[in-house]
């Protein structure tokens, strides 16, 4: 498969190379055979598999590969953290 990159025009981000989220960043993912794409916010990564991020897409936690995810920018720190604390008291013991 060929690398796919997202950007402006003036900076290019490859999407699936190894990135660092901080919890509140905005994330571009693309997946199911590149026929859903999309924003997300992140706000952690999965215990039991490192290479899975969560992104919150609405109202509505996502679970997404790291390979088909690259930031876009930093978002929102304390509504990040916010929606990460909701997500763990839900699901305790999960993310990183």
């Amino acid at each position: 498969m060929a690398d796919r990159y997202i950007g402006d025009g003036h900076s290019f981000r490859k999407i699936g190379a190894p990135h660092t989220y901080k919890v509140g960043d905005m994330v571009f993912y693309s997946c199911s055979n590149h026929t859903v794409a999309g924003e997300g916010m992140f706000i952690g990564r999965l215990k039991a598999a490192p290479d899975i991020l969560i992104l919150i897409i609405g109202a509505t936690a996502v679970e997404t590969e790291a390979e088909h995810c690259a930031p876009i920018g930093s978002g929102f720190p304390a509504d990040g953290q916010s929606r990460r604390r909701a997500y763990v008291k839900q699901r305790p013991g999960t993310l990183l």
